[in-house]
């Protein structure tokens, strides 16, 4: 879909080959007209309650939040200033059907969500789902910031004493939904003409190397061109976890190919 901003975006979703349910979720808006376009996935908690219903009420929350807008968010300062409210009502919600249900393993999930704007992006994130940015110049660059024990290395320790024969380092120390207030990663950062990008939960990128995601990203001539390959890399090596995945290029670019 044509958008002022410049840029094209395609996304997907699959259970995977090992799951029996599918807990993540994305969502894209790309309005006709609109300055900026929005791209989001969620991932719901392995071994929590609910995450399917988690992921689902983030993204459609941010998104109808974000379609609801009566102004353009054109800037750096309105994108920060609308992922960070849209993010502590959503994070408000489900903490507080958490607080009616109760239970040690509240319902919760990541999220990485980008608004591409034509000169910027601005990035949230929370939790271990993933944003990429690939430009002939640097390569294959991950700018979020994976919020785990194995980035923490105080925490980690602390927990690893109390649970000396598990294997921890990947446990989530940051989630939506599962206390009453979340820090999140956001960041705002020029957007290159020559840049490809990809948000995408950790079914897709932890059996699929970094180069090989470059590979397919830069191979690609359209979003959903990558997004088909990606997925297809992820299933083949082993789809142990639900997969989702959004691409964005710039037309530019695939007019140029």
């Amino acid at each position: 879909m044509l958008n002022s901003c410049g840029i094209s975006v395609c996304g997907e979703t699959n259970l995977g080959l090992c799951r029996k349910k599918n807990e993540d979720n994305f969502g894209v808006l790309n309005l006709p007209g609109r300055a900026s376009v929005l791209a989001a996935v969620a991932d719901g908690i392995g071994g929590h309650r609910d995450g399917d219903l988690a992921s689902l009420i983030c993204c459609r929350d941010l998104l109808g939040q974000y379609f609801a807008l009566t102004s353009d968010v054109d800037t750096p300062k309105r994108a920060e200033a609308f992922l960070a409210g849209a993010l502590k009502a959503i994070n408000g919600k489900l903490h507080s059907r958490n607080a009616e249900v109760g239970g040690d393993r509240p319902m919760g999930c990541t999220l990485v969500a980008v608004i591409f704007g034509k000169e910027f992006l601005t990035l949230l994130n929370v939790g271990d789902s993933r944003f990429y940015e690939l430009r002939p110049e640097t390569g294959l660059v991950q700018h979020s910031v994976d919020h785990t024990l194995c980035n923490e290395p105080e925490a980690l320790a602390k927990v690893q004493a109390r649970n000396p024969n598990c294997d921890l380092s990947c446990v989530l120390c940051r989630a939506v939904g599962t206390r009453p207030e979340v820090e999140p990663q956001l960041l705002t950062l020029p957007r290159h003409g020559n840049s490809r990008y990809l948000l995408c939960s950790d079914g897709a990128y932890r059996d699929v190397a970094p180069q090989r995601i470059s590979e397919l990203l830069s191979q690609a001539d359209s979003p959903r061109e990558a997004v088909n390959g990606l997925m297809r890399a992820a299933l083949l090596a082993g789809g142990k976890d639900n997969i989702s995945i959004v691409s964005a290029f710039s037309e530019k670019q695939q007019e140029e190919r």
